[in-house]
């Protein structure tokens, strides 16, 4: 049994027995929206300060004097993009969970301020 399916453009949807007990290798949201409804009991996601292609484009993350995981972070360009990143992960999630699911996210204090508040809506049904 392959552990890791690779996503492609030709993979219109997933089935339950395609992704059981396998990693998915892809863009998050667009295997995201090609799995079934409430299809999970569990969703864990380490929350990333930014999604990849937002961070190729803003360029490299400034620092407050430190080397690379020092430190706090400085001035962070992309905001909004990763605010409405953030609501797209969040909504998908949501479609995918199902009623008594868990959603379990870690990040870092640095982190963890810019995705609460799409969260908070999130969980309150607002």
């Amino acid at each position: 049994m392959t552990c890791i399916v690779e996503d492609s453009a030709e993979q219109r949807l997933y089935t339950l027995p395609d992704v059981l007990d396998r990693a998915v290798l892809g863009d998050c949201l667009t295997v995201m929206g090609k799995l079934p409804d409430q299809i999970a009991d569990l969703v864990f996601r380490r929350s990333a300060l930014l999604p990849a292609a937002a961070q190729a484009q803003a360029g490299p993350l400034e620092r407050d004097g430190g080397p690379r995981g020092q430190r706090g972070l400085g001035p962070v360009r992309e905001l909004r993009r990763v605010r409405r990143f953030t609501e797209a992960w969040l909504t998908e999630v949501r479609r995918l969970m199902k009623p008594q699911a868990t959603l379990w996210v870690i990040g870092t204090y640095h982190n963890i301020f810019r995705w609460a508040p799409s969260c908070r809506t999130w969980v309150s049904g607002s």
